[in-house]
């Protein structure tokens, strides 16, 4: 292995050791917090805000094992996505990232974008294009973030980088700074030697990995009029089969959280009481599984409030125009109060009383499709 090689294992191992480092402090830290809310009585507008402290910690725990992952070499677990949809969910986020003298613009394909991917991975592409972008603007400016089809008939050649022939979806992120001058870019996507996991240059260098493991290429170009486009590119694929409507003997019902202790708790309760459950962890899986034969029998999805980005909104949104005929029932946790203010539909709260919720996932299937 030449000495360039070493460098490279010991950045990724320090990479590797202090995202480690990050999740067993914030694991400690959340099981802190948890005895807090334990203690705090039913309403408590504390028990409220240390159960957002706690979900945000939560978020924090899964980005670290994102950064332990791609450390590692593990491939993330690639589904077909539509870039849409992370470009979406994550733009509040990201907003928030940039500050209030930097403006998101964001722009979807109207008619979907998909490539096969870990939505975990394809954030954290997202998110490092974006903090690339946030560091080209010091004194403030514009972001554009899209998600685009490209299709190429001729290779194209890029300032960096270039784009064989085929069909593309993109995460394109577009700043309106002063360029990169020709030295910075020859280097702006090889692996970083020094720096923290969360400095530019490696956050960039680690974007390229995901995107070439995915089968991907990154493109740059840049102009001192224009600034700079920076873009992923992957290979397009088919969105998903259309997905069965549910039989008239359809009774399944389907648990989305990512707590995997309240996920597995309801479904023992249910299928104690004589239920087909299906479990779910996040609202990707969910959307696959629904795509199975079996998920053609789910009558009825209990999904959690605070799932991890913006919540079970989106989600419920997705079922309503997707699936219409399931029957929707919202948990949360006991001092999350304002977790469901926008859904008009039956709140469980958790952890669950067994009976209470036997009885209204009985009177919800009751109910005629």
């Amino acid at each position: 292995m030449s000495g360039l090689g070493h460098l490279n294992v010991a950045a990724t191992s320090e990479s590797d050791a202090l995202a480690t480092g990050i999740g067993q402090l914030v694991q400690a830290a959340n099981e802190t917090v948890r005895e807090l809310i334990a203690e705090c009585p039913p309403g408590d507008p504390i028990g409220t805000r240390l159960a957002l402290v706690e979900r945000t910690m939560r978020r924090l725990t899964l980005l670290t094992g994102q950064l332990n992952t791609v450390g590692r070499g593990i491939p993330g677990r690639a589904t077909p996505l539509n870039l849409n949809s992370v470009v979406s969910q994550l733009s509040p986020s990201l907003q928030r990232l940039l500050g209030p003298f930097i403006t998101l613009e964001c722009a979807l394909h109207p008619d979907g974008v998909w490539a096969a991917g870990d939505r975990g991975q394809m954030e954290h592409v997202a998110l490092g294009l974006v903090i690339n972008a946030r560091e080209a603007l010091p004194l403030g400016g514009a972001v554009h973030l899209g998600a685009h089809r490209w299709t190429v008939e001729t290779e194209r050649h890029y300032r960096v980088g270039s784009l064989p022939v085929g069909d593309w979806a993109v995460l394109e992120v577009r700043d309106n700074g002063s360029g990169i001058d020709e030295r910075a870019m020859r280097y702006l996507l090889e692996p970083s030697l020094s720096g923290l996991p969360f400095d530019s240059s490696l956050s960039l260098a680690t974007v390229a990995m995901i995107v070439r493991d995915a089968g991907g290429q990154m493109v740059l170009d840049t102009g001192r009029a224009t600034g700079t486009s920076l873009a992923a590119c992957f290979p397009m694929v088919r969105p998903p089969r259309a997905r069965q409507p549910a039989t008239g003997t359809a009774n399944a019902i389907l648990v989305i959280d990512d707590d995997e202790w309240a996920r597995m708790s309801g479904a023992r309760i249910l299928r104690r009481a004589g239920f087909s459950v299906l479990e779910a962890e996040h609202g990707d899986a969910a959307i696959e599984l629904l795509d199975d034969v079996a998920g053609s029998c789910v009558r009825l999805v209990l999904v959690a409030a605070d799932l991890p980005q913006q919540g079970a909104n989106p989600l419920i949104d997705r079922f309503h125009a997707e699936r219409p005929e399931i029957e929707i029932v919202l948990t949360r946790d006991i001092h999350s109060q304002g977790s469901a203010a926008d859904f008009s539909g039956v709140v469980l709260a958790k952890p669950f009383v067994a009976d209470t919720l036997v009885k209204v996932v009985a009177e919800r299937l009751a109910r005629p499709a």
